[in-house]
């Protein structure tokens, strides 16, 4: 729960004036993710937006972070989101 607080709340605010740009805009567009992701009513519409919208996301961080952190985890957003 407090990583999701994390996640969702904390790294838009706490980060936006200390990253470049492209990094905090594809840090706070994963936060989006995760808050649709976890609403309490989501969409069907919504659905298929975040599923096309995660690939994109995932694209954006892999250019700014290290390969290897994708390794192992950098594609279970996508799966977190159809096992929904």
């Amino acid at each position: 729960m407090i990583f999701m607080l994390f996640i969702q709340r904390l790294i838009p605010t706490s980060f936006h004036d200390m990253l470049p740009k492209y990094v905090w805009e594809s840090l706070a567009e994963l936060t989006l993710f995760f808050k649709t992701l976890t609403a309490t009513l989501i969409t069907t519409r919504e659905m298929e937006r975040t599923e096309a919208e995660i690939a994109i996301i995932l694209c954006k961080l892999e250019t700014i972070c290290v390969p290897g952190i994708f390794n192992s985890m950098g594609h279970s957003p996508v799966l977190f989101h159809t096992k929904r």
